[in-house]
């Protein structure tokens, strides 16, 4: 959800779509020349996403070709549907990304051939206060990618490595791609926005929870905001979690990374942020054993795309910990804004007791952990290349 470039966004503000099925296959109807067989709603935050098979015949003569696993049918939230100059850059990131290789949702036109459309859906949530009878929310359509999210399968170390690297070369990737929608975008899910937190904290309902939360708020704001113009930055995901990791097994059975879906949080920021908000999901997925050293696989992928200063790798623990104490006091404060919804809790399942883990170990060891899990990364590569194995 942006913060410049436009209205502000105030707490307590309901913006995320409603609309029925029916009007939803209405919609794609008029809009895509599609007839839906099939409609299935997924998880979202602020915005309402549906999986839809369609029938064969469609009559939409700017689609080149069908998409047999179906398509991701989005509406986008109220508040976001008025940055239509930002949704024209995720576009452009995601033709730039695929032409790279990198397996990611492409646009499908409607038929009028444009990305998008802004549509009058009719409200039937009536028990909103201060609610008008009609919203306008932007709409837009992509290929459904198949396959399992890294929510729904075991992460090993390996795919904590995969994460790590995937995330790495699409940085590397983004470095060349600026676009103007871009500019001056900020979002309250950016991890420089974390001092902002202390606007959403009083939302979490467990006292120490809440006594720990602003305490990470602090010391971010403390050593954390104070260096920023000492990092490098540029174009990120902004949001590479398992919920936006799509996997697929091979030909030995095993999982492996094949492309990421949802482009809606990208933005300018730090890359140091980039790779703690993976390590972050990570952790959270892992086994309670593998918590610390998940880390170290994650970097150590990450590390063979994009360099990192020994500034920007030194307040790497603190950032994971603000990224945790982000999505929980958000995932509250939206819970208490949408009750009911237990995809906002999803990361409370275990993310409170990974952040109180982290948190209280001791940088040293746990940075020391990493280190020789990143060695033994670069002396396995090594080997596999047939180069001399000691570093």
């Amino acid at each position: 959800m942006s913060e410049s470039n436009g209205p502000t966004l105030e707490a307590g503000q309901i913006i995320k779509p409603y609309a029925s099925l029916q009007t939803v296959e209405k919609v794609i109807h008029s809009r895509y020349g599609m007839k839906v067989i099939k409609i299935k709603e997924l998880n979202s935050y602020d915005d309402k996403n549906y999986h839809v098979l369609v029938d064969k015949d469609i009559n939409n003569s700017h689609l080149e070709h069908t998409f047999p696993d179906g398509y991701i049918f989005k509406i986008l939230n109220s508040y976001d549907s008025q940055k239509q100059s930002y949704i024209d850059a995720q576009h452009a990131m995601m033709r730039y990304l695929y032409t790279r290789g990198i397996n990611c949702p492409q646009i499908i036109p409607n038929i009028e051939g444009k990305d998008y459309s802004i549509e009058k859906l009719i409200i039937e949530k009536e028990d909103i206060p201060n609610r008008d009878k009609f919203g306008l929310y932007l709409i837009r359509m992509f290929n459904f990618i198949p396959g399992e999210t890294l929510n729904d399968v075991t992460v090993t170390p390996d795919l904590c490595y995969q994460a790590g690297k995937y995330i790495g070369k699409i940085d590397n990737y983004l470095l060349k791609f600026h676009h103007k929608g871009l500019e001056g975008h900020m979002t309250i899910w950016s991890l420089g926005s974390v001092p902002k937190l202390v606007e959403f904290a009083p939302k979490i309902r467990d006292v120490n929870r809440k006594i720990l939360a602003n305490a990470i708020i602090e010391r971010f704001s403390q050593l954390v905001t104070p260096h920023l113009s000492e990092f490098k930055k540029g174009v990120i995901h902004g949001d590479f979690n398992e919920h936006n990791i799509v996997v697929t097994k091979d030909s030995n059975d095993e999982h492996k990374i094949y492309g990421v879906i949802d482009f809606g949080d990208v933005h300018i920021s730090y890359y140091i942020f980039e790779i703690a908000l993976c390590i972050t999901y990570m952790m959270i997925k892992v086994e309670d054993s593998e918590v610390f050293s998940c880390g170290g696989h994650v970097l150590a992928g990450y590390l063979e795309e994009m360099s990192l200063s020994y500034e920007e790798l030194n307040c790497l623990q603190l950032c994971i910990c603000a990224r945790l104490c982000q999505s929980l006091t958000m995932g509250e404060y939206t819970y208490s804004l949408d009750p009911g919804n237990e995809y906002l809790l999803s990361s409370a399942k275990r993310g409170w007791k990974v952040l109180d883990k982290i948190w209280e170990v001791d940088k040293e060891p746990l940075y020391n952990l990493w280190d020789e899990i990143i060695v033994e990364r670069q002396n396995d590569k090594m080997k596999k290349e047939g180069k001399c194995t000691e570093i």
